[in-house]
């Protein structure tokens, strides 16, 4: 993990990643914890679901701060962003903690909630019993947020694309969490929600979108040029830490060929970086290593931006996250 992240910003499609299909599973003790702007919380527990909302202080008598600076450089990046959005799941990787801090199996973790303190000692499970025991927050790929019932990012209702109308039918929210498949009906059915009497803007979600085929997006991107250019809806684009790879050029194109504005956290991903990975069996190590074969330079070579910065910055916290609150969105409909 080490030597792959030393290739630097730029390349994390170049990387091992411990929730990943090895030929011998990792294994990851089985709660998910996500790094939030004012600590790392609990978003998901297969021992229990009490500790969803406690705040992680320390894993194996490490204090959680000096772990995640332990942890950074093994961790492959474009950027900073891509480091907060993976750190947290080598966090939980026992056979990491156990280079680090020749942790135990059974680990101790120190929380801290609204009721106290509390240690519980973890026993870490394999990768795929991970993901089976935590499916229902889970269904795609890890690290991500879980759905909370009362947001609307992530709910999957209808797939990895979805619309839905708000603000009294002014506004019309496309979710797109996945950049695969034949999106012709899609952005048919998102052209006729845009067209419809009343609606005034159009909120592109891509906070979730890690990425996929870039070749498949461009019926979506025409509906939202022609609502744009042609129809003179306000469009606005809510990016994050997740927002990766393919996604990433459909951003570069929206820059490039709308008036769109950028809602929320820097993305993960560069606008120019290196992907199209593909998985090698590392023989010895028994581990599956993804290698990037292509240099994507989608911005022009000139372009050295590490991240694509929104235009209205909205950090993610936890206060917000257990609340149900959705800051980025409504910052987006304001």
């Amino acid at each position: 993990m080490r030597l792959a992240a030393l290739l630097g910003h730029g390349n994390g499609h170049t990387v091992i990643f411990p929730a990943d299909e090895h030929p011998d599973p990792l294994h990851l003790y089985p709660i998910a914890p996500y790094e939030f702007e004012d600590g790392v919380f609990v978003v998901a527990s297969a021992v229990d679901r009490d500790l969803v909302g406690f705040q992680l202080e320390a894993v194996a008598g490490a204090p959680v701060e000096e772990l995640l600076a332990r942890l950074e450089p093994l961790v492959a990046r474009d950027n900073e962003w891509t480091v907060r959005a993976r750190r947290p799941l080598y966090l939980v990787t026992h056979e990491v903690l156990r280079g680090l801090l020749q942790a135990p199996t059974s680990a101790p973790f120190d929380l801290s909630g609204r009721s106290g303190s509390v240690r519980v000692v973890l026993d870490p499970v394999p990768v795929p019993e991970w993901y089976a025991r935590l499916r229902d927050a889970f269904p795609g790929w890890a690290p991500r947020l879980p759905h909370r019932t009362e947001l609307m990012f992530g709910s999957g209702r209808e797939g990895p694309h979805w619309t839905a109308t708000l603000q009294n039918g002014e506004a019309a929210y496309v979710a797109y969490e996945l950049t695969r498949g034949d999106l012709t009906g899609f952005a048919g059915d998102v052209d006729a929600l845009v067209g419809q009497r009343g609606m005034e803007q159009v909120l592109l979600d891509l906070r979730l979108n890690g990425g996929g085929d870039n070749t498949t997006y461009g019926p979506l991107l025409e509906v939202l040029e022609r609502a744009t250019h042609e129809l003179g809806k306000r469009l606005r684009v809510l990016i994050g830490r997740s927002t990766f790879s393919a996604a990433m050029q459909l951003l570069l194109d929206l820059e490039r060929r709308t008036p769109a504005q950028f809602v929320g956290e820097p993305t993960g991903g560069s606008p120019n970086h290196y992907g199209d990975a593909r998985q090698m069996v590392l023989p010895e190590a028994r581990l599956v290593a993804n290698v990037a074969t292509v240099s994507w330079t989608t911005a022009g070579k000139g372009d050295e931006r590490l991240a694509l910065e929104p235009d209205l910055p909205v950090p993610v916290r936890s206060t917000d996250y257990f609340a149900g609150r959705d800051p980025a969105l409504e910052a987006a409909l304001d």
